[in-house]
């Protein structure tokens, strides 16, 4: 299984559990080859905007994992209260700061394991991933880095 994220009726954001067997439609593997054939483009783009990123931001607020595959670009707001405040301060600015993972962490999918991962707890509540969009233009990220220097 694999969980992607959809919407539930009201609108909101929710992970829904896909069986891997299921066959792709003709227009899913076509998007998907598209896509595959930007990669490396795509690659180089979010190094690019994450190493702006890294030069740009306090480095004790940037969350580095061993290999970073440049699909999110993680901020520890260091707030345990504060993250949804932050998102929502982003957004009337016009910048969409996401969790990490929405609506909860995944070990909350897993049965028998709700109450024993005190740590992604912590994480989930306190992370929030800035854009690194291939597509960005650097004003754009410019925009990013004012707003989060602003609130760090």
């Amino acid at each position: 299984y694999l969980l992607c994220a959809g919407r539930d009726e009201k609108g909101d954001k929710e992970m829904n559990p896909v069986f891997l067997g299921n066959r792709l439609s003709d227009v899913t593997a076509v998007l998907a080859l598209c896509q595959l054939k930007r990669l490396s483009e795509n690659l180089r783009k979010r190094k690019r905007t994450a190493a702006i990123y890294s030069k740009s931001l306090d480095s004790s607020k940037i969350v580095r994992g061993k290999r970073a595959a440049w699909f999110r670009f993680l901020i520890d707001s260091g707030s345990l209260s504060g993250v949804d405040g932050l998102i929502e301060r982003a957004e009337a600015a016009g910048i969409a700061l996401r969790r990490p993972i929405m609506p909860h962490p995944l070990h909350e999918y897993v049965a028998g394991f709700r109450k024993k991962c005190p740590n992604a707890e912590n994480l989930w509540k306190t992370l929030v991933s800035i854009p690194i969009y291939p597509d960005l233009k650097e004003c754009e990220i410019d925009v990013v880095i004012r707003f989060l220097v602003g609130e760090f």
